[in-house]
């Protein structure tokens, strides 16, 4: 987070304004979610892409990884528009 800070600072020092504005940039995610659960629902579906990209053709794996049934995510990969019904 320093490093963030100190990439919004114009002088050597970096100080709680720097802080505060690399904060709330790492806080909101880039897809223009704006309430708590859109916020939510963003960080979910990147984490389930990243564990399912990690274990590409290994559902159980990644479902593993995500601490879910396979059941599970399944179902939020159909509800977020990533794997098909009837896959």
């Amino acid at each position: 987070m320093v490093f963030a800070a100190a990439t919004f600072a114009s002088a050597e020092t970096v100080d709680a304004r720097h802080v505060d504005r690399a904060m709330a940039r790492a806080i909101l995610p880039p897809d223009g979610a704006t309430t708590v659960h859109d916020v939510k629902r963003s960080a979910e579906r990147e984490r389930i892409r990243l564990a399912v990209r990690r274990n590409p053709n290994n559902r159980a794996a990644a479902a593993r990884e995500l601490g879910i049934s396979r059941t599970t995510l399944w179902r939020k990969l159909v509800e977020m528009g990533l794997a098909s019904p009837s896959a």
